[in-house]
């Protein structure tokens, strides 16, 4: 996608119907697909068939190029189809966030590729918290999870944070999903690709061997796992003055 020849291949396109399968069948409320995973034009293709199976969908789609063909840009986004029923029957709403800085590693790359450096179609300072019903959460794109401030904005107003990533330096992010849980006290949902792994659902619990609900590395064939976060009995926690000893770690000092 970098060079503007991507795979679509048969074989691949399979390969994603066969999660999108698998989707259906187990019915979760949300699909996670990590950073950059699939065409866009299969991601629109997708979320049809989800829509009609009652799943919402949070993927990272490829590299979109600028339409302005004389400026060497690409995009990095994550594209979400949130299904709502406010007018009385189901239909999707759909959300695209752009990656705002690219990471280190990949700047380098997109720069010896193809001499293209990547921007965001729309900039922003905060990231969005997105009402999804009841739920609220936010999206955050691989090295976007680095910057402290984007954390810190995000504290005592959503019940899970979003991390899509194409990361190899698990071992850096590892404190980073560990930390951010605790601090923002929320549900992380960190979902990598599968060559690197350590995709995983992180809860703020009081019991250590609780607090990865989920958490997933390698294999040679793709997998969809499904994982339960409880919102309703975190909120409960975080509503009293004083923190209840268990199930979760106590509030952060400055939480409100």
């Amino acid at each position: 996608s970098v060079i503007q020849k991507p795979k679509k291949s048969l074989d691949r396109y399979i390969q994603l119907e066969q999660i999108v399968k698998e989707a259906v069948k187990k019915n979760p409320q949300y699909l996670v697909l990590p950073e950059l995973s699939i065409p866009q034009e299969w991601a629109w293709l997708i979320s049809k068939k989800l829509l009609s199976n009652g799943v919402s969908l949070i993927s990272g789609v490829e590299y979109i190029h600028s339409i302005e063909k004389k400026k060497k840009i690409v995009h990095n986004p994550v594209m979400m189809f949130l299904i709502s029923d406010d007018i009385g029957f189901q239909y999707m709403r759909f959300f695209r966030q752009d990656k705002q800085i690219g990471a280190h590693g990949e700047s380098i790359a997109l720069a010896n590729m193809a001499n293209i450096n990547l921007q965001p179609d729309i900039s922003y300072k905060e990231k969005n918290i997105y009402a999804h019903g009841n739920f609220y959460f936010s999206c955050l794109i691989c090295n976007e999870l680095t910057d402290i401030e984007n954390r810190m904005r995000l504290r005592g107003k959503v019940d899970a944070l979003f991390i899509v990533e194409w990361n190899q330096d698990i071992k850096t992010f590892n404190p980073l999903v560990e930390s951010a849980s605790l601090d923002i006290h929320s549900y992380v949902v960190q979902v990598n690709n599968r060559k690197y792994g350590d995709s995983r659902i992180r809860a703020p619990y009081k019991d250590d061997f609780n607090r990865d609900v989920v958490q997933v590395k390698g294999g040679n064939h793709d997998y969809l796992i499904v994982g339960e976060i409880a919102i309703d009995e975190l909120r409960e926690f975080q509503s009293h003055e004083v923190s209840p000893s268990k199930p979760y770690k106590p509030v952060p000092t400055g939480f409100q």
